[in-house]
């Protein structure tokens, strides 16, 4: 029973069709914890979005859906790169292309990813009602502020999140079932078919 709450508390920010950076952010995440790593900071996490997205990108026309900036961005990449890399580069060449940048409106357009992902994803119903009529630009503090009140995902704190102990032991134990879920997920909503 405590799996089946903790993996619908994790898949709840999904419900929604513009969820694309929040399916990336949970593809890096499941990937990427463990009892060693359990720390992100949002650096960290919009370059996992990315490549995450890099992923689908051969099966995507012209975005991942509405407001999406990851797909523009990949391309954007593909593109200031002079092909160095392109739609089918390996996620590890992808990574080592972007860390070689130094480029300003890259790093701008990095973080513009983390602006609400973050923090969206880490909503459950109890907080989703606390915040039903606030304004946009003040959901974030208090999600972060809720983060350390409730049992989430995960707690935010500046630009940074930390995985909730009891959720990296079901990340860990359940990893390739959740991958296959969230897979299945993307597909069926963002994949020319």
């Amino acid at each position: 029973m405590i799996s089946e709450q903790i993996s619908n508390n994790i898949f709840y920010g999904l419900r929604f069709r513009s969820t694309s950076y929040k399916c990336f952010l949970l593809s890096f995440l499941f990937r990427n914890v463990n009892y060693n790593k359990i720390s992100f900071s949002f650096d960290e996490l919009s370059k996992g979005m990315v490549l995450e997205a890099w992923n689908y990108l051969p099966h995507v026309s012209e975005s991942f859906g509405k407001n999406d900036e990851i797909y523009d961005l990949c391309v954007d990449i593909i593109v200031e790169s002079h092909n160095e890399i392109n739609a089918y580069s390996s996620t590890k060449d992808v990574d080592r292309y972007i860390s070689s940048q130094n480029s300003a409106e890259l790093k701008k357009r990095m973080n513009r990813l983390c602006l609400y992902a973050p923090y969206r994803l880490d909503v459950n119903a109890m907080i989703e009602e606390q915040l039903h009529g606030v304004a946009d630009r003040k959901k974030n503090g208090i999600i972060e502020e809720l983060s350390h009140k409730y049992d989430l995902f995960y707690s935010i704190s500046g630009k940074q999140i930390v995985i909730n102990m009891q959720y990296v032991e079901f990340i860990i134990n359940n990893r390739i079932t959740l991958l296959r879920t969230l897979d299945d997920f993307i597909k069926e909503r963002y994949i020319i078919k």
